[in-house]
């Protein structure tokens, strides 16, 4: 291991990525593993040591191991009702979600067409090691961008408000 990836994967490091990864986590309304955290933070310290050790293992092998990646979901991207709706005699709403939709399920005689993205759901320790690249090659990275090819909203660019 060089010098360098020794400063990279300091604890201090860690933790500000940690919290970093938390605070995205928080905000992501499609986040899985909002409790994660919360089990994650009881044993901070020891965990984000075991984490650093983790990584600069000298035969790393963290990239290849599932349990410490996550694994993934499907989360519903839309749900085509239309067959549902073509009863002219109106509908009316249960109380319990559930309930209604059984109810219009069975009038309708048919399931209603459901779209779905697959996401990943990533470990506590994937999304600080997410969040440590951000930190220290994501900018690298940027830097190297051709600034008048690459931008990140192409709707400001056009209005005016890109490169």
């Amino acid at each position: 291991m060089r010098k360098n990836e020794g400063d990279i994967f300091s604890l201090g490091n860690l933790y500000v990525a940690y919290r970093k990864a938390k605070a995205e986590a928080f905000y992501e309304n499609t986040h899985f593993h909002a409790l994660a955290f919360t089990k994650y933070e009881q044993s901070l310290d020891a965990n984000l040591r075991k984490l650093r050790s983790r990584l600069v293992e000298r035969q790393a092998d963290w990239h290849n191991d599932s349990a410490f990646i996550g694994d993934h979901a499907y989360l519903p991207k839309s749900v085509d009702c239309t067959a549902w709706d073509t009863n002219n005699e109106g509908h009316f709403r249960a109380l319990d979600p559930k309930q209604d939709w059984q109810y219009r399920f069975n009038a309708a005689g048919q399931r209603a067409s459901a779209s779905l993205r697959l996401v990943v759901r990533p470990t506590v320790d994937l999304q600080a090691v997410s969040a440590l690249w951000i930190l220290f090659v994501g900018q690298l990275f940027d830097a190297t961008l051709d600034r008048k090819t690459s931008f990140g909203n192409p709707q400001l660019w056009f209005r005016g408000s890109g490169p």
